[in-house]
């Protein structure tokens, strides 16, 4: 008999539409001189939140330091790319993902650090 425990999920309350930004790989083309070609961005739209960056957080970065523009990015088992980008409609900002604070396979939630685009390198 499988049991099937709680899964925590993020509120409906909190949740809007993201949009991550995934940029293709090139493709080679032969016929045009053997030239690289970029492929066509794809638009994926998610449900997820952004929130700061909790003091918790700030005491125990494992993949180095926050700024003041880090933010975590919640999802309900949508996985981001790190270095990927993540647009934010409700706040018109781009994110970008650089870390993956995942709880594992104990549930779909999903956490990601990002810095806002443009703004990453200020401390």
């Amino acid at each position: 008999m499988n049991r099937r425990f709680g899964q925590p999920h993020l509120p409906r309350g909190i949740l809007h539409t993201l949009t991550e930004k995934r940029a293709p790989a090139p493709t080679y083309d032969a016929e045009n001189g053997g030239q690289w070609v970029p492929g066509k961005p794809e638009h994926i739209d998610f449900e997820g939140c952004v929130l700061p960056v909790s003091e918790d957080d700030w005491k125990t970065a494992a993949e180095g330091t926050y700024t003041a523009n880090s933010r975590k990015i919640y999802t309900n088992g949508h996985v981001l790319r790190i270095g990927g980008q993540v647009y934010d409609p409700q706040d018109g900002a781009t994110y970008t993902v650089r870390g993956d604070l995942d709880h594992g396979v104990i549930h779909p939630l999903r956490r990601f650090v990002a810095d806002r685009k443009g703004e990453a390198a200020s401390k």
